[in-house]
């Protein structure tokens, strides 16, 4: 009996000495189990696109109706934003909307639909506050029980009344996303007098590109059905998605050149509609001016200043613009409005003034010459220039890079090309000069800039103080603390701005442990002003520039004869030299001095980051920026 309880109890204390150790697997594969789910979650997209189906239909008396059913599955709160609270823009005096479903599907197979209370119309963004406008509205719609796993429905229907948008301008879709799309359906629908054009273009979307076509009861039908499209790469600052996405473009009417045309008239009738406030406003404000190109920049300063351009998408526009001598009582309008009034004071002093629309040849028109809609619309003086309302003369600047100007014309419409930068030589930042260290660590100096193409704009570059300050940001980022005390200009042209600074440190440099340390700017001219995204990691994108550039900076740094260099900047050598990149920094040491010469240049527009960014950063790190310098020289042992 009592071998028998001492076996019982030997049988508890094993039991229990092994219990611990269960405990602890059991909760090792809980753990396992755990990761692995996290993982497999990891891996699913944020949100996919369940299906996804629009319908445009144009009707015979000039109506359109569109439709839009969208189910998307939401993964993570990070896809919440775009999908869980969905706008809807219309013209509350042109258009009827109809939401016919708006819920959430929870991951339990329950329906919520959302209430009354979470459906909001509020003032369009960009066109708020503005009484010509106050018809453009959207429609906010809060979806409930949102969370993981849950699918959002919506499907709505926007009715337009005929004549109440300009048929000019055409529609573009991006055919994939940045999310997965299971299902997409394309429909068209219009009267079969009404001139369909449409194109694919980019990368051929999955299903092909040609349409279903159909013809019934007078009207054509075009849809395209897509299954599985993948996720499309988003990155900033990435060349236009038009050029790297599939796109559908299509339009009524029956060429592009007849688009153009279109909208160049109804410009040119809201600026037939003036009066003698135009003429008075054109006189006064050209009183000091000379020349038909000097008339046309002080009208378009004048306005500029004074007139606000509301900016918001063109479709939800009437057709027709209002007309000049409106515009210049309102004091605000759209931009092709604001084009109209500056047309209108133009023609008032300058009788060959036209009407012009800037196009955009990645993105304003489509490879067959389906007009998307203009980048922007001008005002033409034959070959003495043309001129945007809100920015001025158009040239060869950042914003025109890869556009053309279409006019009016005996032939219809023609076109010409705007210059644009194609060498790394015509867009230059270069910086070179003597700084001097004096023995209390103020740094003080004289420098030459120098700065061509894309990295000079005229307009802001007229006055001192705007010259100042241009000179003061390229300064700044050679060395921080360096401010500009004088300056003399020795060039300023519309691409060209040269002049010499005399420059001095806001403050002596800092002392720490007994040492100076003169440090240059981490993001250089270059660098600073693309604002390359250069942190560590994976991008497939190339970063879109404003066109080809390189920067020089050749830069010498002096101090007192007693002091000594404990730490001078990296010398790199040439740590790129491709023929779409250099990176070099050269460092030569003398007595109490050295010589920095460093450079960058990127020769194409699109640029690869996969090889520039670590010798780009390389040129960042501060043991190839930093001087290190001590007041008294070592003694030696």
């Amino acid at each position: 009996m009592r071998s028998a309880r001492k076996t019982v109890r030997w049988v508890e204390r094993s039991e229990t000495h092994h219990r611990p150790a269960n405990l602890r697997r059991l909760l090792l594969c809980l753990s396992l189990l755990a990761i692995a789910a996290t993982a497999r979650a990891s891996d699913a997209p944020e949100a996919v696109i369940e299906k996804w189906e629009q319908r445009w239909s144009f009707a015979r008396d000039g109506g359109m109706t569109y439709q839009e059913i969208k189910h998307v599955r939401l993964n993570h709160e990070r896809a919440n934003g775009e999908f869980a609270d969905p706008k809807i823009a219309f013209n509350k005096d042109l258009d009827t909307v109809e939401v016919k479903v708006a819920r959430t599907r929870l991951p339990d197979g329950k329906y919520i639909d959302v209430p009354a209370y979470s459906r909001n119309e509020v003032a369009l963004p960009g066109a708020a506050g503005w009484p010509a406008f106050a018809g453009l509205r959207q429609l906010v719609l809060t979806m409930s029980g949102i969370q993981a796993g849950c699918v959002v429905e919506l499907e709505y229907q926007v009715t337009r009344k005929p004549g109440g948008f300009a048929p000019e301008l055409g529609h573009e879709l991006r055919l994939d996303h940045r999310y997965p799309i299971t299902a997409r359906t394309i429909e068209i629908v219009a009267a079969e007098r009404v001139p369909l054009q449409w194109t694919i273009a980019g990368p051929p979307p999955l299903g092909g590109t040609q349409p279903e076509r159909k013809a019934d009861e007078g009207m054509q039908r075009l849809s395209w059905r897509l299954r599985d499209i993948p996720a499309g790469v988003d990155e900033s600052q990435a060349p236009p998605w038009q050029t790297r996405c599939p796109r559908l473009v299509f339009s009524t009417q029956s060429s592009g050149d007849e688009a153009i045309r279109r909208r160049l008239e109804s410009i040119q009738a809201a600026a037939n509609g003036a009066d003698e406030s135009i003429k008075t406003a054109a006189a006064k404000w050209t009183a000091d001016a000379g020349a038909a190109g000097d008339k046309l920049s002080a009208i378009q300063e004048k306005l500029a200043a004074t007139f606000s351009v509301v900016d918001f998408d063109a479709r939800l526009q009437p057709a027709g613009l209002r007309p000049a001598s409106e515009l210049l009582r309102a004091n605000y309008g759209t931009s092709a409005e604001a084009t109209a009034l500056l047309l209108a004071l133009a023609k008032a002093v300058e009788a060959t003034a036209d009407a012009a629309i800037v196009l955009n040849l990645e993105t304003s028109l489509s490879e067959d010459g389906v007009l998307v809609g203009p980048s922007a619309y001008a005002v033409c003086l034959g070959e003495r220039g043309a001129w945007d309302a809100s920015s001025g003369r158009i040239g060869r600047a950042a914003r025109w890079v890869g556009s053309e100007l279409a006019v009016r014309s005996s032939d219809g419409v023609s076109r010409t090309a705007i210059a644009e930068w194609e060498s790394a030589d015509e867009s230059r930042a270069a910086c070179r000069g003597k700084l001097i260290l004096a023995a209390d660590g103020a740094v003080a100096g004289k420098l030459t800039i120098e700065l061509s193409g894309l990295f000079v704009n005229a307009a802001d570059l007229r006055t001192t103080e705007k010259q100042k300050g241009r000179l003061q940001s390229i300064v700044g980022r050679i060395i921080p603390d360096l401010q500009v005390a004088s300056f003399a200009v020795a060039t300023l042209a519309e691409s060209a701005f040269v002049a010499t600074a005399e420059v001095k440190s806001a403050r002596p440099l800092p002392v720490i442990d007994g040492v100076y340390r003169l440090v240059l700017a981490q993001d250089d001219p270059l660098c600073g002003e693309l604002g390359l995204p250069l942190a560590y990691e994976e991008r497939k994108l190339p970063v879109r520039l404003a066109g080809p550039c390189a920067e020089e900076i050749d830069l010498t740094i002096e101090w007192p004869e007693k002091w000594a260099a404990d730490a001078i900047p990296a010398a790199l050598g040439a740590a790129l030299n491709t023929s779409d990149a250099a990176v070099f920094q050269n460092v030569e040491a003398g007595q109490n001095k050295l010589t920095l010469t460093r450079g960058v240049r990127l020769s194409s527009r699109d640029v690869a980051l996969g090889s520039v960014r670590a010798p780009l950063n390389m040129l960042r790190s501060e043991r190839c920026r930093t001087l290190v310098l001590r007041p008294e020289a070592r003694k030696t042992e």
